[in-house]
């Protein structure tokens, strides 16, 4: 991957990681945080060391995903962008992303998937249209995860962070 990209600059940049597998989670949060795996993050000092690590939420259902929503919510630090699994017990993921939506309308939504086509035609059966959705198609790379997570985080701060 190539140099993280800064976000300091961003009020707020939280990612919520909705799946079943305890491996994706882990996967996840090593591309969208990476100086908590960096040899060098010691070795630099705070002052002089621009934040390159998003706030990783993790959840491994639906109905939890709701739950760090809502309290995040409550602590005015909303979530921004959720990386959302198809297939999990309970809500599948076009339910998890109904009832994200639902909560908070400002939330942008990602499905990384080996089937893109047929996630397509599921979100666009049951989705409403304003629901913000953008699907990954694997194989993705680590750098293609980070850099829609600071995309997408970008332009929620830039939408959102002042109001």
């Amino acid at each position: 991957m190539q140099t993280p990209l800064d976000l300091s600059g961003f009020q707020h940049r939280n990612v919520l990681i909705i799946d079943d597998e305890p491996s994706i989670h882990h996967l996840f949060t090593t591309f969208l945080h990476p100086e908590e795996y960096s040899s060098d993050a010691s070795k630099q000092k705070e002052d002089d060391n621009p934040v390159y690590n998003f706030e990783v939420h993790n959840a491994f259902n639906g109905e939890y995903g709701l739950d760090i929503c809502a309290k995040q919510a409550e602590k005015e630090d909303p979530i921004q962008i959720a990386f959302v699994d198809m297939r999990m017990n309970g809500w599948d993921g076009v339910e998890t992303i109904q009832n994200l939506h639902k909560h908070d309308p400002r939330i942008n939504f990602v499905i990384v998937t080996g089937f893109p086509e047929i996630a397509q035609a599921q979100a666009d059966k049951r989705l409403d249209e304003d629901t913000k959705l953008k699907i990954l198609p694997k194989p993705t790379t680590i750098g293609d995860i980070y850099q829609t997570a600071y995309n997408l985080t970008e332009r929620w701060n830039q939408l959102y962070a002042a109001n």
